[in-house]
């Protein structure tokens, strides 16, 4: 209703609208800046308009979830599930199970996620730097042996090769004259012994690896006799 040019507080075009649309000391209609800010707010933040769905598709990641709540949320107890129940733009909110007990773990973005094209690499980032804060990095599998570089097992064979013959070269020789240059059959023990540590602990070291990346015991095997072979 317009009384005199002045719209009348309360209405506008017969309807009843709220207060806060008025200028109670103009009389004229106007939108309240708090009401502007908040539906600004609303409007930029399209992480939170699609948290429904970002929710429902991380209940297929629950180790990525549990990650997220032991590393970022500092929870050092064991956690049995996790489900995350809402995200935006600045953070997100994971409710979790441990002890039998829910609990509630809310992890801020520093920076928030400006655009919903950041979301996926974001929590990614993410993923990746919980599952190793965490020690849950799953390791690859490996399933075939390359064989090292051919300029690299040269090597290690020639110095193998020079080893034997010092050590069981005939007096007069070449290699007896090396082996006593460089102190004679006390050296040459020293050097067996290091030489069979090195191999002792390179082989330690395989199996340690091969049971890591599964290659089960045919292949890991395989590696082990391979990898000290040629060094």
């Amino acid at each position: 209703m317009v009384d005199g040019g002045r719209t009348l507080p309360g209405q506008f075009l017969g309807l009843r609208l709220p207060a806060e649309f008025f200028d109670h000391a103009r009389g004229s209609l106007f939108i309240h800046p708090s009401i502007l800010k908040s539906q600004s707010a609303m409007s930029q933040d399209v992480i939170g308009s699609r948290s429904g769905f970002l929710c429902q598709y991380m209940s297929h990641h629950q180790d990525t979830l549990v990650a997220y709540v032991k590393h970022f949320g500092k929870v050092n107890e064991d956690v049995s599930s996790a489900r995350m129940t809402t995200i935006d733009s600045k953070s997100m909110t994971i409710e979790y199970v441990s002890d039998g007990k829910t609990q509630t773990a809310n992890i801020i973005f520093d920076p928030p996620i400006e655009v919903y094209d950041e979301v996926k690499p974001r929590l990614i980032a993410m993923r990746e730097e919980a599952l190793e804060g965490v020690g849950m990095v799953n390791q690859p599998v490996v399933s075939v042996y390359q064989l090292p570089p051919l300029k690299l097992g040269a090597i290690t064979s020639s110095l193998m090769l020079v080893l034997i013959y010092t050590t069981f070269a005939g007096e007069g020789s070449l290699g007896s004259q090396i082996r006593e240059l460089v102190g004679g059959s006390s050296t040459m023990k020293w050097a067996w012994g290091f030489t069979g540590l090195i191999h002792a602990a390179e082989g330690i070291y395989m199996a340690a690896l091969c049971k890591r990346h599964k290659t089960g015991i045919r292949l890991g095997v395989s590696v082990i006799c391979r990898m000290r072979g040629s060094s």
